[in-house]
């Protein structure tokens, strides 16, 4: 179970991952219709890189650190991590605006 002391905790995660996860889908779309048509596939190949390509070092950077420090330390601060990104997009004026 992780870190969460219930399932009822689980629970509450796994939705608000898949409500994060709604955000791919405006991003794409936001992607798709701001950037020209003539620069489109080297904005969505350098967004793939960062998004998958990146992904293994970010993997085996968090696996070294579980193991210095604990797996726990580690998830919590990759949540809080994740949050303040979030939060930075969130409240960032020019991305509220996007229409």
């Amino acid at each position: 179970m992780g870190i969460a002391p219930s399932y009822p905790l689980i629970a509450l995660a796994a939705i608000l991952v898949g409500a994060a996860l709604s955000v791919e889908t405006i991003w794409a779309t936001l992607v798709q219709q701001r950037v020209p048509s003539q620069y489109l596939s080297r904005i969505v190949s350098l967004d793939m890189l960062g998004s998958f390509a990146l992904r293994p070092i970010g993997f085996a950077g968090s696996g070294i650190l579980a193991s210095a420090v604990g797996a726990r330390p580690v998830l919590i601060a990759d949540g809080i991590a994740g949050f303040a990104v979030f939060s930075l997009g969130a409240l960032t004026p020019a991305i509220r605006q996007l229409n």
